[in-house]
Parts: C-alpha cells; structure tokens; sequence
C-alpha cells in the first residue's frame, strides 16, 4: 500500500477503504497544501484524489500501464480535477513544477517500483567580461557612459512575463512585448494582417540586426523560421482557445512551448539591444563546460542516502539526518550522464533496506561522504509492499546572469 502523506498510490495491497488494487499511480506536488477532501473517477479505471493538509495531488489506475501512459494520462487527470474544484469549488489549486518532480508507481516483471523524480538546479554566475582600452603610453582611455534607456510599453510585458510562475503566460506576455517593439520599430500599415505585418517588420529588422545566428543550424531565412515556429506553432495555437490550438497543461513535458520560449527570447533581447539600449552583457556557462563539471564532481564518487528524518532542509545542513534518524545507502547509485543540454541524470536502487523503513522524508546525496543536496518530500512516501524504490535525480545548468527560462 505505497502511499504518499496519507493518500494512496498503489500497490498489491489494496486501497485501505475499499481493497480495490491499482496497478499504477503518479503523484504531484501541489504549490500548497490541499483545503479539502476530494476523489474523482474517471472512465471507472482512474480515480484522482487530494486530501485536506497534504501538498500533493494522486492519480492512480487498476491497469498495469506503461511509464508513458502513467505519466501523460494520470497528469491530464489530475489538471482536470484542478478544473472541476476552481469552477464548482472555487477552489484554486497547481501542480508545482509537474516536469521536474513527482512520484511513480509501476509494475515491471512482477515486482511494484516506487520511483522518485526531482530536480535539482545547479546556480551558476559568472561575471562578464568587459574591454578595456589603453592610449600608446599604457593609460587607460575613459568609455563613455551609456546613454539611458528610454521607458516602452515593450519592457512591461517583458517584466511581466518574466516575472511569471506560469511558462505559458510568460510566452504569452514575451510575445506581446515583441509585437509591442515591432508597432514601435515598423508601425503596422492600415488593413495589414497580422502575419504579413510580422513578416514585413521582421525582415526590415533583419537588414539591422541579423537573426540568423539565434536560430538552429543558421538557416537561409531565419524570419520564415520564426514565423513558422513561433507565430503558427505557437503563437497562434496558444492565444486562441479553438480547434488545433495549445491547452495550457494538457501534457506533461511542455518541451515545445519551452524551447520556443528560449528561442523567443534570444530574438526579443537582441531586437531591445540594437534598437532600445538595453544592456545584455552578463557571462555563462556553457552546456560543454557544465558536463566537464558535472562529470568531475558525480561521475566515480557520488551515492544516495534516504532516511526518514523530517527535518526541513537549511543552507546549513550537513549530514543526512540532522535528526539523528537512521540512513541507508541506495544498493545501486549510476552515473547516467547527460540526458539533455544542461541536464544530467543520476540514478539510485533502494531495495535490501526497504523493509526497515515505514517512510522516506530525504532523500540524500554524498560527494566523498560530503552532503551536496537533499530532496525533501514533505509528507513522506510509504513504500509498504513495494520490491523497490528508485532515485532519479536530474542536476539542470542555470545561470543566473541570464533571464529566466525555467517556470
């Protein structure tokens, strides 16, 4: 009976109320903890549930599924009873950050995994470099101060989306603040349609300031490209609830609209520095340079411990259990490598130990004995009757000297 907090997941042993058994579950975390006691069925194999005082959202199904069909069904599931509480509740409730961490219950040759998935950014910041230029005797040649920066309608919706918690109302906001730069730039003419309006802007812009080095493989017409892969794909689909278009949170791994909002915002920042003033100088590391890094530090040396210790993580934190609770090592810890730019993945096996434990509150990793991070699950997972419990942990690249991405 695996169970996360008080709510169950799944697991041989039945639900505590009813014994019914189901196969395959997916927990989420939600931004707060929950206001009330709800249970959904949906299409009799699915029941989605959140219970009053913990901060996690379950979707679970009597079939035996796949990893993907979990993942992708029992996510849909659970933003629909998000829907159902905000219009018949009034109650409003998200999934935290649903890409980068949650729990998963499967079956796989007859044994039940317990899998836990998190995230763990690794901060980067580098400070720029800046030019210095010296007259023939060796002295330093004062630079001019730069000029201000002038206030446009532009900079609100940059602000705006930015400072969003939401990726899809941050591609939103970005997109408006660059059609805002375009009005500004290249007035759009009387009875133009929109895209031929972008079109035109875009190309004039182009002349200026080239594009083609913001867009993959260089291609020969970087504003085909952008009109192709942000204003129909995106753009188009996400600003309007009809048919083909983006229903905000209707899978998973929102890869597109993420990758979209990158690219966007490389074209919006280099169009605010040529045109507006904006400064853009600021130093990052590179994808190549934080794999070398990664690779050094967790590639021979690296293991999980989990223990049932509550405590709250502190910048402080220097040993598994500040507590003084028990740790066990993970059986099996690998080094799976880079999994994507700017992400690497590390995995850990807990199965001898698991009969010693009621509940799983860290989950920790050691660097040659040293603590390097800890995944605190707030409400505890209980792995009754489960053969094994996984760790991936995902380390993600972000440097801070660069807008933000990540929502």
């Amino acid at each position: 009976m695996a169970r996360i907090g008080s709510i169950y997941i799944g697991g041989s042993e039945g639900k505590p109320q009813t014994g019914e058994v189901f196969n395959s579950g997916i927990a989420f975390s939600l931004e707060s903890d929950s206001k009330i006691n709800k249970m959904f069925t949906f299409d009799n194999d699915w029941e989605v549930e959140v219970c009053q005082g913990n901060q996690n959202i379950v979707a679970r199904c009597k079939k035996n599924l796949t990893i993907e069909q979990i993942l992708l069904t029992g996510f849909g599931l659970c933003q629909k009873l998000l829907d159902l509480l905000s219009v018949e509740k009034q109650l409003e409730m998200n999934i935290k950050s649903p890409g980068d961490n949650y729990v998963l219950l499967f079956n796989n040759e007859g044994k039940t995994i317990l899998r836990y998935v998190d995230t763990l950014d690794i901060n980067v910041s580098i400070s720029g470099v800046s030019l210095v230029q010296y007259d023939k005797d060796g002295n330093i040649i004062p630079q001019p101060p730069r000029p201000p920066v002038n206030w446009v309608p532009a900079f609100r919706y940059y602000r705006l989306s930015q400072s969003s918690r939401d990726l899809y109302e941050a591609y939103r906001n970005l997109f408006l603040g660059l059609e805002s730069m375009l009005s500004i730039i290249c007035p759009k003419a009387r009875n133009e349609g929109e895209k031929k309006w972008l079109l035109r802007a875009l190309n004039e812009i182009n002349k200026k300031s080239s594009l083609s080095s913001l867009i993959p493989e260089n291609p020969s017409d970087p504003v085909a490209y952008i009109i192709k892969t942000q204003y129909d794909s995106i753009r188009c689909k996400l600003f309007h609830a009809k048919i083909n278009s983006i229903l905000p949170y209707e899978t998973l791994d929102p890869t597109i609209v993420s990758k979209a909002y990158e690219r966007l915002l490389m074209v919006w920042r280099q169009i605010a520095k040529d045109y507006f003033g904006v400064n853009s100088e600021g130093g990052v590391m590179t994808y190549a340079g934080f794999k070398s890094i990664i690779d050094a530090g967790f590639k021979q040396l690296f293991v999980f411990c989990a223990t049932a210790d509550p405590s709250v993580p502190t910048k402080e934190d220097d040993a598994i259990s500040p507590s003084g609770f028990p740790s066990f090592i993970f059986d099996e810890n690998k080094y799976e490598g880079e999994i994507g730019p700017g992400r690497t993945l590390l995995t850990g096996v807990l199965s001898e130990a698991l009969i010693q434990m009621d509940v799983i509150h860290r989950v920790c990793t050691q660097v040659d004995s040293k603590l390097i991070s800890v995944s605190h699950i707030k409400d505890g997972i209980y792995p009754l009757g489960v053969n094994m419990f996984e760790n991936y942990e995902i380390l993600r690249l972000v440097n801070k000297s660069t807008p933000k991405t990540i929502f």
